[in-house]
């Protein structure tokens, strides 16, 4: 048998060298993202955001301080810098800057910061990282959906399409080991040729129904209570959509009475009349009872109002959030919008409601809205 006498040169080289701005860049990228991230509650207060087209690319502008890359900078032509007396950690170098004063020229220096430039679509993102339905659970009633394509298996097909190089290459060998004796890569045939396949997988996904109900009253006729509005629910309704392929949204705007309305009108319509809450607790229970029963839906009510309601009708608000909770919806949210000391209905909800899926907050300026949003759109509350 002849034995033939391969000769293999082994050259080690070192990729750390090689690697190492992209290392850094992705380790930037991080800090960046983070820096983004802990600056959220104060990005999405920006209300100009709520106005974007979700089918454009519009290139939002974001401020990071004190994160930058390091670059070499130089002087102005004016005092040297370079080698010379001096002890570390003195100051070599500045760089003029904005200071804080009365229109007069500042004495100093500016924060350093560079501005991000991001979509909608990444500010998205980050925003929905952590959100989702509390409380979900697989219901009776539920729809199938299209995962992608998985591709998990192989097969010989006379092609190279979807071709799995490695077992290919591994085959050929193998079989050029078989009829010649050496274990060389060449002269291919169909039967050495793998490609990857594919199939479809399908998961069910549970229905859920969001009950979105707005006070419309005159006392809800302010610019920051609109604002609240509809700025907390276009969040939790891109959200929503975002995480979820199927779920449904029903806006129910109320006065002293209550209506069923499309998207547009809800975050168009104007505030004014008196205030009967009840009016739309009643309809979302008739709407429950009528099209999304518990037993085959996710329900979640949420129900934003200032608390100025008709002194009367509190008491028959809380009967009906009592019924809704027996209802066994997910979760009933109450955001009380201002801190009007007038306002009863959330002092008579946290009295008399012990029900461990009813959460009620207050939002007393901008800076609450994100806190707010991460509170009642909490998935890790099973």
């Amino acid at each position: 048998m002849n034995i033939e006498r391969f000769n293999f040169t082994v050259s080690g080289r070192d990729w750390e060298l090689h690697r190492k701005g992209p290392v850094d860049a992705h380790r930037h990228a991080e800090k960046v993202k983070q820096a983004i991230k802990d600056s959220l509650p104060e990005i999405i207060n920006h209300g100009d955001l709520i106005t974007a087209d979700p089918n454009t690319r519009k290139i939002i502008r974001i401020p990071i301080r004190s994160l930058e890359l390091p670059d070499f900078r130089f002087g102005s032509g004016g005092e040297g810098i370079g080698t010379g007396e001096g002890e570390e950690g003195d100051v070599i170098g500045t760089r003029p800057g904005e200071g804080q004063g009365d229109g007069q020229a500042g004495d100093q220096p500016g924060v350093e910061y560079y501005e991000v430039d991001l979509t909608i679509e990444e500010l998205k993102e980050m925003v929905f990282e952590d959100l989702g339905l509390p409380y979900i659970e697989p219901k009776k009633s539920h729809q199938e959906v299209s995962q992608d394509l998985n591709f998990d298996n192989l097969a010989h097909r006379p092609h190279f399409s979807n071709i799995d190089l490695m077992r290919t290459a591994l085959e050929n060998m193998k079989r050029n080991a078989q009829e010649r004796g050496i274990p060389i890569m060449g002269d291919f045939s169909e039967e050495d040729i793998w490609v990857r396949t594919w199939k479809e997988t399908n998961i069910e996904v549970s229905n859920a129904v969001v009950l979105v109900m707005a006070d419309g009253s005159g006392s809800m006729d302010t610019d920051f209570k609109k604002y609240i509005v509809r700025s907390f629910t276009w969040w939790m309704v891109e959200a929503l959509r975002f995480i979820y392929p199927h779920v449904e949204i029903v806006f129910i705007f109320h006065d002293t009475n209550a209506y069923e309305v499309d998207e547009h009108e809800f975050f168009s319509r104007g505030m004014s009349g008196g205030t009967m809450c009840s009016s739309a607790n009643q309809m979302a229970i008739d709407i429950i009872h009528q099209r999304y029963s518990p037993d085959e839906y996710n329900v979640y009510p949420f129900h934003f109002s200032d608390g100025d309601n008709y002194d009367s009708d509190n008491e028959v608000c809380l009967r009906l959030v009592q019924e809704l909770l027996s209802l066994n919806v997910n979760q009933y949210a109450y955001i009380q919008i201002g801190d009007d000391h007038w306002a009863r209905l959330m002092a008579l909800y946290q009295n008399k409601i012990s029900h461990p899926r009813f959460h009620g907050l207050h939002i007393n300026n901008k800076e609450d809205l994100y806190p707010a949003l991460k509170e009642v759109l909490d998935a890790e509350r099973e």
